[in-house]
């Protein structure tokens, strides 16, 4: 039996979560033992409390008034350089994980932006690609993102958030969106 074509240069193809990885390494490099993405950031342990606002709209027991249960956080600084400045543009991220009665989880993920970079993974991996620095000079192409950003319009978004809004004074005061 003869293997298809096609079918063996999708199994040489990488997934989509390798290809990721590489675009977020290409652009912020290899950082042993820390996250490609969120790289710095840090954990915290506390106490969900559910006002009771959401309700109406669902029957999850965390947003129900009056809910509570432990939590594990983390808060972090978009991107993979874990020297990145605390008080640089960028996006903030936070994740947590809620306890439930049962020993079930929710996780929730979130950013301080209302919309993610791109719309779909292969574009976000686009968006990486494009940004990473020429191996010998260390620079970025600018006309080269400059021609990606006027082709992929589901970018301009985030970027113009994150322009127009200065970075949070603190990761207490941001708010988070579930996008």
């Amino acid at each position: 039996m003869a293997a298809h074509p096609a079918a063996a240069q999708m199994a040489a193809e990488p997934s989509i979560a390798e290809q990721l990885v590489n675009g977020l390494e290409g652009v912020f490099g290899q950082h042993a033992g820390r996250r490609r993405s969120g790289a710095r950031g840090f954990c915290a342990t506390g106490e969900w409390m559910a006002t009771g606002a959401a309700a109406p709209m669902t029957n999850a027991s965390t947003l129900q008034p009056g809910a509570r249960a432990a939590v594990v956080a983390r808060f972090s600084l978009g991107g993979g350089n874990p020297n990145a400045p605390e008080n640089a543009p960028g996006v903030r991220g936070l994740s947590f994980a809620a306890e439930l009665p049962g020993g079930d989880t929710q996780e929730f993920v979130l950013i301080n932006t209302p919309v993610f970079t791109a719309r779909t993974p292969e574009s976000f991996v686009n968006f990486l690609r494009v940004r990473a620095p020429d191996p010998e000079t260390r620079q970025m192409n600018s006309a080269a993102v400059a021609a990606a950003n006027a082709a992929n319009p589901d970018w301009a978004p985030q970027m113009a958030y994150v322009r127009e809004n200065a970075p949070p004074r603190s990761y207490a005061t941001s708010a988070y969106f579930g996008i």
